[in-house]
């Protein structure tokens, strides 16, 4: 079971302080709580938290100039921060904004509007790159040399880029590095799932809102100064072309609601797994628009070569990160895991990795002891890979069991939580916490894909 996400809450009035605190330590959150601006301070020396609650109004600093301290102090937030408002004015909200927050809630609380804006901020916080590398390109094929050439070539640029290529190739890791190796890399990297924005509230999600002097920033406003990643543009509803290609066309947008245009200062990258079918289904105004440029991820399965040079960083990226025992793999071993089919890519053989350091009882790893793993990986009827779990005890194998079956649904559906809901029969809120014991991120399925 994955470790509690750390909420800091910081807000001057006691009795909402000590309520927010209660609703989230019952819905599973490690909360730390905050009543002035020193104390936050106070308590981001102790700990990185994964989100933050941040009042506007306190009496020693208001949460604008604090939150503009902490983007000074680190050049780019290290993690997301959420407003609260009793009676913020618009321009309050677009100056958070500006400086890093993701997202507000306004007073009095509503439990099911904080918990929703949460779950929100979690799923599409990626952290900012300056603070937080992303994962090397690993490999040395002539596809792999390619496309960090190409990678290279392309950062400095401000034009779209539209990355295609199997599940599991790494599209969303080359936007990351393409925004690690650009003049934007301080800003903000907000990643959307096309499929999330249907015609019912696409203007929402992407223009955000405005009502009764309180501004509700959407994804455009989020990446401003960074990347806004759309993946499986293949997914985009009509609505969300529509809004896109006229906000592209004027370089501005307007929340809904808004009396005043904002002007766009962001750089789209989009990704996809067949750019020719998505040029047929996108509007081709919108389609030229947004693949100005277009960079090609390899599947695992046709650079084999890079799999020895895989298993050697992932084992040293298990033994440093996640503190799992270290265990050598000689060149038989890799030789047996270079030869395997690999459906799932780059991730499917790191959880094969991670499970021999987890489970294998030999310091030194051969191929007899990959073969024994490998011939666990049991087909679903889907044809989806399970590792079956016969050496744990009843519990732990239920749980691993579990967690293995929700990952797989989770990537049949390609990440999307209203069909994953429907198709395993568990109710949205339940599934969540399921998926939060089970420590199930299911952004790691954009950052895989």
């Amino acid at each position: 079971m994955g470790e509690k996400k750390r909420v800091l809450v910081v807000d001057d009035e006691p009795d909402i302080r000590g309520l927010i605190g209660e609703i989230l330590s019952d819905e599973g959150y490690d909360v730390t709580l905050a009543g002035s601006g020193a104390e936050a301070n106070s308590a981001l020396a102790q700990m990185t938290p994964d989100l933050v609650l941040l009042d506007v109004w306190m009496p020693d600093i208001d949460g604008i100039s604090l939150l503009a301290q902490w983007r000074a102090r680190d050049h780019s937030l290290r993690f997301p921060v959420v407003m609260i408002s009793g009676h913020g004015t618009v321009e309050t909200a677009v100056e958070a904004t500006r400086l890093g927050a993701v997202d507000f809630v306004e007073k009095p609380v509503s439990l099911s509007r904080l918990l929703a804006t949460l779950e929100k901020a979690f799923s599409r916080w990626v952290p900012a790159l300056a603070a937080t590398p992303p994962a090397p390109l690993v490999g040395n094929s002539e596809s792999m040399r390619t496309l960090r050439a190409d990678i290279e070539r392309f950062a400095a640029l401000q034009d779209t880029v539209l990355v295609v290529g199997a599940s599991g190739s790494g599209k969303t890791l080359v936007a990351r590095h393409l925004h690690q190796n650009s003049p934007r890399s301080k800003g903000p990297f907000v990643v959307c799932r096309a499929e999330s924005l249907d015609d019912d509230n696409a203007a929402i999600e992407l223009l955000g809102v405005e009502h009764d002097q309180h501004w509700t920033p959407g994804l455009l406003a989020q990446a401003q100064g960074g990347v806004l990643l759309l993946s499986d543009l293949h997914e985009l509803g009509l609505q969300a072309q529509r809004i896109l290609l006229t906000t592209l066309e004027r370089g501005q947008y307007r929340a809904v609601g808004g009396q005043r245009s904002h002007p766009l200062d962001l750089r789209i990258i989009a990704s996809s797994v067949d750019d020719e079918a998505l040029a047929l289904q996108l509007d081709p105004v919108l389609y030229e628009r947004l693949s100005a440029i277009i960079l090609r991820t390899c599947a695992l399965d046709a650079r084999r070569e890079d799999i020895p040079a895989l298993v050697t960083h992932f084992v040293d990226q298990l033994t440093e990160l996640e503190q799992l025992s270290y265990r050598s793999f000689d060149v038989g071993a890799k030789n047996r895991l270079r030869h395997q089919s690999w459906p799932g890519g780059v991730r499917e053989l790191r959880n094969m990795v991670k499970r021999l350091l987890l489970l294998s009882e030999s310091e030194h790893i051969d191929a007899a002891e990959v073969g024994r793993f490998l011939v666990q990986r049991v087909p679903d009827i889907t044809g989806t890979q399970f590792d079956l779990p016969v050496e744990l005890p009843l519990r732990e194998a239920r749980a691993a069991f579990e967690r293995a079956y929700l990952l797989a649904q989770l990537r049949d559906v390609g990440g999307r939580m209203n069909e994953l809901a429907a198709k395993v029969g568990m109710e949205r809120t339940h599934l969540y916490r399921k998926l939060r014991a089970l420590d199930i991120d299911p952004k790691q399925i954009n950052d895989e894909s």
